[in-house]
């Protein structure tokens, strides 16, 4: 027995049609399975971005070190950093680093946010 197909004006036959269908049928579940692994993947990126963030405290208004190398800069900063976590209390020996945001700019007085890195979450949460 075959079956009439009117699209392509040709016998078909029903065990090759069905056989298709079917195989169709596993290329959609299979790629349905992957939708869910590729959200768990964004999930897990977005849950792993967070625990590194947890680390972080944006610090602003410090001032722009006026040094011409970098690592002097980047000292300034770190003794600025620790200058003020003693002030409130907060030992500074869990500073991992000092990052500026941004691209300085020599013409414009604003200082930039800098973001300051610990070892881990707990003492961002003593400072907050």
């Amino acid at each position: 027995m075959s079956t009439y197909c009117s699209r392509c004006k040709s016998a078909v036959d029903p065990d090759i049609a069905h056989a298709q269908v079917d195989s169709l049928k596993e290329e959609v579940d299979r790629l349905k399975s992957n939708e869910n692994v590729s959200n768990v993947e964004v999930f897990s990126t977005k849950v792993n971005d967070r625990i590194i963030r947890s680390k972080n405290i944006m610090i602003y208004d410090l001032k722009e070190p006026s040094k011409a190398e970098v690592a002097d800069r980047i000292d300034d900063d770190r003794r600025e950093v620790k200058k003020l976590l003693t002030r409130i209390d907060i030992e500074p020996d869990e500073l991992v680093k000092i990052v500026r945001i941004g691209k300085k700019n020599r013409r414009d007085e604003k200082s930039r946010p800098a973001n300051a890195v610990f070892s881990g979450p707990d003492k961002v949460a003593a400072m907050l």
